[in-house]
């Protein structure tokens, strides 16, 4: 799949998901360099991998239409973090959903709602058939966000920097 019209804007009732652009780096960086967040993200703990990884998104978000990641905005359009979909690492043809929430905006629904909301997307476009989720075995969080929306853990195994990962599926 190739880019033509980019990323639409996708609404909620709390907030605007809006397709991530070389003006979010800075909130980007400034999200994960804080500990809290960078613990779960396989070695994102300094400004250099921060900056490639920024670099893979824009690749990323340039080579896939309705595919990529999303900067999740209030109606202020104040960045409160990120929710994607992304190809899972060395399988071809499957992806994954993926989210960080900004440390201010956690433990309020938004990872949830958020990933309510591109799930919905993604399924009413009919733009994939099977969505799967991807976490750190210790972020319990990012688990329970997991299962209130639905997902179910279908295999356990190393991903990204070979730590020990749950696969989900919904």
């Amino acid at each position: 799949m190739s880019k033509d019209l980019g990323r639409p804007l996708i609404s909620s009732n709390d907030f605007f998901l809006q397709e991530i652009t070389e003006k979010d780096y800075k909130n980007l960086l400034a999200m994960h360099l804080k500990p809290e967040i960078s613990k779960f993200y396989f070695s994102l703990d300094n400004e250099r991998a921060i900056e490639l990884y920024f670099k893979k998104i824009i690749q990323l978000n340039n080579h896939y239409d309705n595919l990529g990641y999303w900067s999740i905005r209030n109606f202020d359009a104040i960045f409160m973090g990120w929710v994607a979909i992304m190809p899972v690492i060395h399988s071809e043809g499957i992806f994954h959903i993926g989210y960080a929430i900004d440390t201010e905006y956690q433990k309020k629904g938004i990872a949830k709602k958020a990933v309510e909301t591109l799930y919905k997307y993604v399924k009413e476009a009919k733009i994939l058939e099977e969505v799967y989720a991807i976490t750190h075995i210790r972020n319990y969080p990012s688990q329970k966000v997991l299962r209130k929306v639905g997902f179910e853990i279908i295999d356990i195994r190393h991903y990204y920097d070979s730590s020990l990962n749950l696969f989900w599926k919904k």
